[in-house]
Order: structure tokens, then sequence, then C-alpha cells
């Protein structure tokens, strides 16, 4: 492995009683040789209240039928939510400039993660989404190596690795979902 990837905190995020799913990862960790991980509870959908959240301008129902077309469910709400704590954690980390975000339910393909360099991301980089499809083919925005611009991916939150300065900028930003 990369020794920058190695050694990076990754933060896992996964519901607090999903014992499986985080059997799972830390098998996976430790078959990659990450030790420098933590689970992150998940806000359980459950516990939203979305009359509360539009209250308190923590959610956008006039927004999401905007640019989605419809209500996000409280599954989406509560995953945004999820993600925003790790912003903020990594936002607060004095001692590392990136780090690694992970869904409980990524799959790690240890040979694409031994080819990620951090030093041949774009000097500017804030966010590099490992879990993503096309959306035009063949890919635009082409950086170098296996690097590109998103205007030719969808992305997922499944995995991606986030600058600080991008950890900042989208802690600052997610809110209002």
């Amino acid at each position: 492995f990369n020794s920058g990837i190695k050694n990076i905190p990754i933060y896992c995020i996964s519901m607090k009683n999903a014992t499986d799913r985080r059997k799972f990862m830390e098998w996976q960790f430790s078959k990659a040789d990450l030790k420098n991980f933590q689970f992150i509870d998940a806000i359980e959908a459950d516990h939203i209240n979305v009359d509360e959240l539009i209250h308190e301008k923590i959610y956008n129902d006039h927004a999401a039928k905007k640019i989605h077309k419809r209500p996000l469910t409280k599954g989406e709400i509560a995953c945004s939510l999820s993600h925003g704590r790790v912003y903020k954690l990594i936002s607060q980390d004095t001692s590392n400039p990136v780090a690694l975000i992970l869904e409980d339910d990524a799959l790690l393909v240890t040979d694409r993660i031994e080819v990620i360099d951090l030093s041949l991301f774009p000097i500017d980089w804030d966010v590099v989404f490992l879990s993503s499809f096309y959306k035009q083919k063949p890919p635009l925005g082409h950086i170098q190596n296996n690097l590109y611009t998103a205007e030719s991916w969808g992305g997922s939150c499944a995995g991606y690795i986030v600058s600080k300065k991008g950890a900042i900028k989208l802690s600052n930003g997610y809110l209002p979902i």
C-alpha cells in the first residue's frame, strides 16, 4: 500500500447495532492492513423528525423537491447528517490533512486501493470519490492516470477521500440538506 493511504484516518459510518456489517468492515480493514479506522455511529432514520428539521432549517424540503423532484426520505436525511458528523470530526482534527470516509457496505478492492497515490492528486483537491459510475462515456476532464474531474461521473458516498480543507467546506455547506 501507498503509505499515505495506509496511515490516513478512516471513518466508517455504520449503525450502532449493525454488528455484522461492522465485523465485515473490520475483516476488510485487517485484510488490507488498515489499522487507523474508527466507526462513527450513523444517525438513525427512525429518530428523524422531518417537521422539526424543517423548522430548525436543517432540512429544506422545497429545495429537495426542486433538485430531486421529491422530498428526501428519512434515510437520506439521516445519511447526510451522518456524513456531516464526520466532516466536523475531520475539520477539528489538527494532526491529519486528509481522511478516508467509508459507509459500512463499501467493498475494499485491495488492488485498487494500492494504486491510490495522494501525491498525484491536484494541488487544490477537496474530495476524491472512490465509488462512482459513468454519466458520460468516455469520461471527460482527465487529470492524470485514473483521476478525472466530476464532469463525467455520478458519485456515491460509499467511499471517498477528503482533504481537511474539503471537510471544512463540506462542514460549513452541507446544511440545510
